[in-house]
């Protein structure tokens, strides 16, 4: 036996539930349910929504709340309503209002008094209702857009509350869903602190809607709460730009593959050698050829489909050093000597592929057309020592005690 307050914006599905979830299986228990729903007031309407036979002992007693004295009526429940019902009273906030002031909880006192009361074994007051409702086997569920409007007697009497959340229009997925966030009924349940453990989340059975009228004109209209995520020009424009952003991300990782994978445009078979017999084996520059090109090539680059064909074709490359990932570099070719950074083998048209602080690759049209190496680094001869006379002349050093003794 229960006090429990349910509350939300309109739309929640909170009497939706409250019928589902509780007043359903009591008729089906052969209970009495005491109600103020709109339409909820007959037993063969609920057996065709259902398509099921209820026990005869089950019941239902309807009270509309539309006027002031039918709202005093069903706050006075507690006089009239069957021992054992379940008490399901929805706008809760107009029955007991918290801020009406001709609303007053002695107004709601048994006739007669406590003595008569007893003698009919009533509770005396709304009070004595409320706090020893399981003496009586009363299970009591409110309904109310807003907690707080609610007397606080009554919520302090509650065991929970539940805060109500449609799923449907935040997620369009979530169509017919709602969560219930359990909290103290003496707060209002919005803070992430008043929560009890995580939200329920619950599935509507359609043909509850059947069995009862959520507007006047019986017509169950969407929920006009909380909006589409995807109703909002803000949330679509983060979502477009990330998704463009995400798209980018793509294209250019993608490319930076491409363009980092190692084309072999010549013959599997054709691997390159350094070949130690030949005079340049042992040069500067790391002077790679084919074996099968013949002397004609000696001493030049190692052959590539395209090796003629592009700037550096005539000149032999070395790394002179590196900084950041940034190369620069040592050329040599039939007139000389000569040096260049990235950014100028960039400009002919290169792409330098890094791959360890001595080893580059040169790309040209999307071949490797040149690997570059560090340049050796000579042992030479240390420079003769310079043939520096010594001074001839013995240096005087002054000796105060000489003069001393010569004084003397």
């Amino acid at each position: 036996m229960s006090i429990v307050i349910h509350h939300g914006h309109p739309g929640s599905y909170k009497s939706f539930g409250v019928l589902q979830r509780h007043a359903i299986p009591a008729l089906k228990e052969g209970r009495t349910v005491v109600t103020n729903i709109r339409g909820f007031d007959s037993l063969e309407k609920v057996e065709d929504a259902l398509n099921e036979t209820l026990p005869e002992e089950a019941a239902i007693l309807n009270v509309n709340t539309e006027g002031r004295e039918e709202k005093a009526y069903m706050a006075r429940w507690f006089h009239w309503a069957p021992q054992g019902a379940m008490v399901i009273i929805d706008e809760a906030q107009a029955i007991y209002p918290a801020k009406r002031k001709d609303f007053k909880p002695e107004n709601l006192d048994y006739p007669g008094g406590a003595d008569q009361a007893k003698q009919d074994e009533r509770p005396a007051d709304m009070f004595e209702a409320y706090d020893m409702h399981r003496h009586y086997n009363w299970d009591v569920f409110l309904c109310t857009p807003n907690i707080s409007k609610v007397h606080m007697d009554i919520r302090q009497a509650a065991q929970v509350a539940f805060r109500h959340y449609s799923m449907g229009e935040l997620l369009p997925w979530k169509k017919g869903k709602w969560r219930e966030v359990e909290h103290d009924p003496e707060n209002n349940g919005k803070a992430k602190t008043h929560a009890y453990g995580v939200p329920k989340e619950y599935k509507s059975d359609p043909t509850i809607f059947a069995t009862y009228q959520s507007t006047k004109t019986g017509d169950h209209q969407s929920n006009q709460g909380p909006q589409s995520v995807f109703k909002d020009k803000r949330v679509v424009g983060y979502l477009s730009l990330s998704v463009i952003s995400l798209l980018v991300f793509a294209y250019l990782a993608v490319s930076i593959f491409e363009r980092e994978r190692t084309f072999d445009a010549g013959d599997p078979s054709n691997i390159q050698s350094i070949d130690a017999a030949g005079p340049d084996a042992l040069s500067d520059g790391g002077n790679v050829r084919d074996p099968q090109a013949g002397t004609s090539n000696s001493g030049g680059l190692a052959s590539h489909p395209s090796t003629r064909s592009h700037p550096l074709a005539d000149s032999i490359v070395r790394i002179a050093g590196h900084f950041n990932r940034v190369y620069l570099f040592h050329g040599l070719d039939r007139q000389g000597e000569f040096s260049l950074n990235q950014q100028d083998i960039a400009s002919m048209g290169y792409w330098v592929r890094y791959n360890t602080p001595c080893h580059a690759e040169l790309w040209w049209r999307g071949e490797n057309v040149q690997d570059v190496y560090c340049q050796r680094n000579r042992i030479r001869e240390p420079d003769p020592r310079p043939d520096v006379e010594p001074d001839q002349y013995p240096r005087e050093i002054a000796n105060p005690l000489q003069n001393v003794k010569e004084e003397a």
